[in-house]
């Protein structure tokens, strides 16, 4: 079972335009060169549509691109109906970013855009690869000789983990209240029953060291540990399965609905 910290679906408002109501139709669509734009980030607003969808290729001047262009560029009434079910606020998180606005040190765009290319696409035609939730539940899907890929965001886990950051000024990007999450992580490995490799243990009780890196490996390991606990049955997979939506907009692991 592989997790990815990036978008794997696409929101519902878009369906019509494009006519599909499933990932899998996305799927073929962008595999048989039906739509050889849409991962390709347009340079213009009036480039945009809904077969190319993602915007700005660079950075522009402030006041040049705006999140409700975007949203009026894509047929939206406004920026929130670019965002799908499992990206809206909740008791456990505040509101990701639309998969399709480029701009900002939250967008997720550019890793959606590496990550279809590179692992979603090769492996969109089944058999030895299935993709959680569009192809089931995970009692359904988790079998010997099978790889399993889902949608994780590690800032999902962090309460049900008990960690602490993103509270009381605490700051993942800083080692020091890395380390302070040291006790909450190793009493949840051991929960589990997880055996760590002595070095990993060092890395959490040093806070991932110093450098920038540092939050890209803590990152990691709770997106990790965060799809333990829907597998050993401590949190739940949190589908709405009976949506219909779901089909499209997909689901992040462990996010209840």
């Amino acid at each position: 079972m592989l997790g990815f910290d990036f978008p794997v679906g696409l929101p519902i408002v878009l369906g019509p335009s494009l006519k599909v109501s499933a990932f899998r139709q996305v799927l073929r669509n962008l595999a048989d060169g039906r739509w050889p734009d849409f991962l390709q980030p347009a340079e213009k607003i009036d480039q945009v549509g809904p077969t190319r969808p993602f915007f700005p290729a660079r950075n522009l001047p402030k006041g040049v691109v705006s999140r409700q262009g975007l949203a009026e560029a894509l047929g939206a009434a406004s920026y929130d109906d670019l965002l799908r079910r499992c990206d809206r606020p909740s008791a456990e998180r505040r509101a990701t970013s639309s998969l399709f606005f480029l701009v900002g040190g939250q967008q997720v765009g550019k890793a959606a855009i590496a990550g279809w290319r590179e692992l979603i696409l090769p492996n969109a035609d089944g058999g030895a690869t299935a993709h959680w939730p569009f192809d089931g539940a995970l009692a359904e899907l988790l079998a010997p000789g099978r790889t399993v890929l889902c949608e994780t965001y590690p800032g999902q886990f962090t309460r049900p983990l008990g960690l602490t950051v993103g509270t009381g000024g605490r700051s993942k990007r800083r080692q020091v209240d890395r380390q302070a999450q040291a006790t909450a992580l190793l009493g949840n490995a051991a929960e589990m029953d997880l055996a760590l490799e002595p070095a990993l243990r060092r890395q959490i009780e040093d806070g991932f060291g110093p450098g920038a890196q540092g939050e890209d490996a803590f990152d990691s390991l709770v997106g990790l540990l965060g799809m333990f606990l829907v597998l050993t049955g401590r949190l739940g997979e949190g589908c709405p399965w009976n949506d219909p939506d779901l089909a499209l907009e997909g689901w992040i692991l462990g996010h209840q609905a």
